[in-house]
């Protein structure tokens, strides 16, 4: 029987919250990988994974790149 390769996490790394707030995002709640961040009416909720920030929720526009 050989062992099971699981994959390694989405979200590697330590999550930097710097490059939400250079979008002129303001942090509200921040766990683990998750972050809810706004800006004026703007809402969304995103994941940090081994290559940035990714919008999973809310309503407003999150530039990902």
């Amino acid at each position: 029987m050989q062992p099971i390769s699981f994959p390694p996490p989405a979200h590697q790394g330590e999550p930097n919250v710097e490059l939400i707030r250079r979008q002129g995002w303001s942090i509200g709640t921040f766990s683990g990988s998750y972050c809810t961040a706004w800006r004026g009416s703007d809402e969304v909720i995103v994941e940090w994974r081994f290559d940035g920030w990714h919008c999973i929720g809310g309503r407003g526009v999150f530039d990902e790149g």
